[in-house]
């Protein structure tokens, strides 16, 4: 119990001093996270940490992609389908076969070889949209790198898990996977549309306003999860579908109050999880290291090197060559109007960074096989996954701002930044007018209507306070 508490100690001061030390230094809190918890692994007396194998997986992953699609938009799924759908399924089928074709060529057998090029696959976009969401880039540069991560997720796990069940087994069919595939992706959006249906309609819309209803949002994602798990299909696109689905409907069946205190603990909730992620993936890297001592450490990092760098570069010539090829082959004038210019591309490219569902999926390889025997090359396969964790965030989300500055991007194009402002301007005065037609109704009492005039008075006066061009071009807007 004492060695417990001092590592609890260990882990929660580790923590904070790591996050506000991203505050202070104006990095995003991943970057900070993996190198603090790196270099605090290799400190003599600091509590080792081994986790179970399937302790992320299970525990963490769905509330994290439950997030994910709570948050996201549909409609920025629907316009970015063509280009989402060649990184979440093409690009996750190329890198697996990539990454496995590079570690075979070092002399890792094709098995591990593929489970650990489905590990690579899916990306997060936790550091990379914190990064071009300060630096104001383009929405679409975002809405593409959310909802790739969204539904890769689920296509690069299922490849994963067949990948593992064929090294453990020593069966594979390539038909039989064939076959299931589709099975597995279709059977998971089905589970989670109906548990997430069946909780909207069942509870949110009948318990009425109060703070319960945040927490039952989060069993939500344990919900949609676990029922897929347990029929074999993709519990991970059964939690992102429940996560798009109940966040349509929140506006809906939820209370305005309810609405915004489930985004605020969302919001500390996954913030906290990543933390406590990277920090735990940095303290066990010492342990895998020293695990794997038939090869050098030369040579080890020498081929996390070789890896990392054919993994971005597969990820670049992707996303240029398919965005150019979507534009000249299609002739739907909605895709080509939707077409990113080949600056977006390179950004998007570069965004591939990699974190928790890799550590994941990673750590929830099993010990042993079916025979007994160890899982052939699975410290190799986390020692891999994690020099990747390091290189892609630590590497990429540095250079990512010079990248996005140097090409142009960086400040939101005057164009949205003005309809934004137009949009919030036009609803705070017709909030004023509606005040104004409501001030003889004897319902409406002074002390109600005095408070929300003075908030919307605010808001126009903040709006208006905007640069020049922002005010002449919303006035204009008005007056036609």
């Amino acid at each position: 119990m004492a060695h417990l508490d001092v590592a609890l100690l260990v882990l929660l001061t580790t923590a904070g001093g790591l996050l506000v030390a991203s505050r202070l230094l104006r990095i995003p809190y991943p970057i900070v996270l993996v190198v603090g918890g790196l270099m605090l692994g290799f400190v003599p007396g600091v509590p080792r940490f081994e986790l179970p194998p399937d302790a992320i997986f299970f525990l963490i992953l769905p509330p994290l992609l439950f997030y994910a699609g709570f948050i996201y938009q549909t409609r920025r799924l629907k316009e970015n389908a063509a280009s989402i759908s060649l990184l979440a399924i093409g690009l996750v089928i190329a890198t697996t076969v990539g990454v496995a074709t590079v570690v075979h060529a070092l002399g890792m057998a094709w098995g591990p070889a593929l489970v650990l090029g489905a590990v690579l696959a899916p990306t997060d976009p936790v550091a990379a949209t914190a990064i071009i969401a300060r630096l104001g880039a383009p929405h679409r540069v975002t809405a593409v790198i959310e909802g790739e991560s969204l539904v890769n997720d689920g296509s690069a796990l299922v490849i994963y898990g067949a990948a593992v069940a064929a090294v453990v087994t020593g069966e594979f069919s390539l038909g039989r996977f064939a076959l299931e595939f589709p099975l597995t992706i279709f059977g998971g959006v089905g589970i989670g549309l109906a548990v997430a249906w069946l909780f909207s309609w069942g509870l949110l819309r009948r318990l009425g306003p109060g703070y319960q209803n945040t927490v039952l949002i989060l069993f939500c994602a344990y919900l949609t999860y676990l029922p897929a798990e347990m029929l074999g299909v993709s519990g991970i696109l059964a939690a992102v579908t429940g996560g798009i689905y109940i966040g349509s409907r929140v506006p809906i069946d939820s209370a305005p109050t309810d609405r915004l205190a489930s985004y605020s603990f969302f919001n500390v909730f996954v913030f906290l999880i990543n933390a406590l992620v990277f920090i735990l993936m940095g303290l066990q890297f010492p342990n895998i290291f020293n695990r794997i001592e038939a090869y050098p450490a030369t040579t080890l990092f020498l081929w996390g090197t070789l890896v990392s760098l054919s993994l971005i570069a597969l990820r670049m010539v992707w996303v240029l060559a398919f965005g150019e090829l979507l534009f000249h082959l299609t002739t739907a004038r909605q895709v080509r109007n939707a077409r990113p210019a080949w600056r977006q591309s390179v950004v998007i490219g570069w965004a591939g960074m990699r974190g928790a569902v890799s550590l994941a999926a990673a750590q929830a390889i099993p010990l042993r096989l079916a025979s007994g025997a160890p899982f052939p090359a699975r410290d190799l396969i986390l020692f891999f996954t994690f020099v990747l964790i390091l290189v892609t965030v630590v590497l990429q989300g540095l250079l990512l701002p010079l990248l996005i500055r140097s090409l142009g991007l960086s400040g939101r194009s005057g164009k949205e930044e003005i309809e934004v402002s137009h949009a919030r301007l036009r609803g705070a005065r017709a909030a004023l007018e509606r005040l104004d037609e409501l001030q003889d109704e004897e319902w409406l009492s002074d002390e109600a209507a005095t408070p929300m005039r003075d908030l919307y008075e605010h808001r126009c006066c903040c709006w208006m306070s905007r640069p020049r061009r922002w005010i002449s071009a919303t006035n204009s807007k008005s007056s036609s």
